[in-house]
């Protein structure tokens, strides 16, 4: 499944960051923002319609952004990600 939407990139002790949905599927999703994010750091997508925590599996820099691949976490394994 493709998607494009806009969210605010948040992780502990950070500033939110913009960022873009380029895919999605059922375990993840891949987005593009301006900020490099280390593997393995949790984080939180909040859009206007949809939350979502997951962790950084993946981050690369491509035309001049950072692509990052977040694996999604149940809604159970959710924790609080300030930003």
């Amino acid at each position: 499944m493709r998607s494009r939407g806009r969210f605010e990139l948040r992780m502990d002790g950070a500033e939110p960051v913009a960022a873009t949905v380029c895919d999605v599927s059922l375990s993840g999703i891949c987005i593009e923002t301006e900020r490099k994010v280390e593997i393995g750091t949790p984080v939180r997508l909040d859009g206007d319609d949809i939350v979502a925590d997951g962790v950084v599996r993946y981050c690369a820099f491509q035309n001049g952004l950072y692509r990052l691949g977040i694996a999604l976490l149940p809604p159970d394994e959710a924790g609080p990600v300030h930003g």
